[in-house]
């Protein structure tokens, strides 16, 4: 099953993000659902619990066990984000897509570890820590999620880049499990402040 997420980066110091949904028009919080984690865990209770001290005999064949391999990134892709009001503010944002598969199925949540240099030679150093972190990302169902795309705008500006400036970006998939891909990497061009197209 091939499952996408679109997410909006606002803060990069708090870790925060914003999922955007076509759909819906409704922004009271209070009718939001918290997205928790895929674990792995058997969620159902059984209807069949005894009153007295004697064990059931009847046991769960609906137990997720999809966890084993790790994710493989098929592409990274930088392109320009266009505009988006960010605080009353637009705010020029590039677009970075990330597309993954993985044979076991556990793409259901995902986090991104990114990385980002301003020396485009084909590689970005991944060990020392990530320049932004996107974590718990829903994409899709559990145990079935064998591939998934990710796209995250992120705010020029308030990231600490340069308008017009050609980057490379780094970035490492964790799966529901916490099973990390090799990195993949995609250099491009923040737009200018316009929000055109740089380069």
């Amino acid at each position: 099953m091939r499952c996408s997420a679109w997410l909006l980066l606002l803060l990069p110091a708090c870790g925060l993000f914003e999922k955007e949904d076509d759909d819906e028009d409704d922004e009271n919080d209070d009718d939001e659902e918290d997205v928790t984690p895929y674990t792995g865990e058997d969620s159902d209770t059984d209807s069949d619990a005894d009153s007295d001290s004697d064990s059931d005999s009847d046991s769960d064949s609906d137990t997720d066990t999809c966890a084993g391999s790790s994710p493989s990134i098929q592409e990274v892709a930088v392109e320009n984000g266009g505009l988006y009001t960010i605080e009353d503010v637009e705010q020029p944002c590039v677009l970075v897509r990330t597309s993954a598969t993985d044979t076991d199925g556990d793409l259901s949540t995902i986090s991104l570890d990114i990385w980002v240099d301003s020396d485009v030679d084909g590689y970005v150093d991944t060990s020392g820590s990530p320049w932004a972190v996107v974590e718990s990302i829903q994409v899709g169902n559990a145990c079935v999620t064998d591939n998934a795309t990710v796209e995250l705008l992120l705010a020029v500006d308030p990231f600490g880049l340069e308008f017009n400036q050609a980057y490379e970006f780094g970035v490492v998939l964790h799966d529901a499990h916490g099973l990390p891909s090799p990195p993949g990497f995609a250099a491009g061009y923040t737009p200018r402040e316009d929000g055109s197209d740089g380069g």
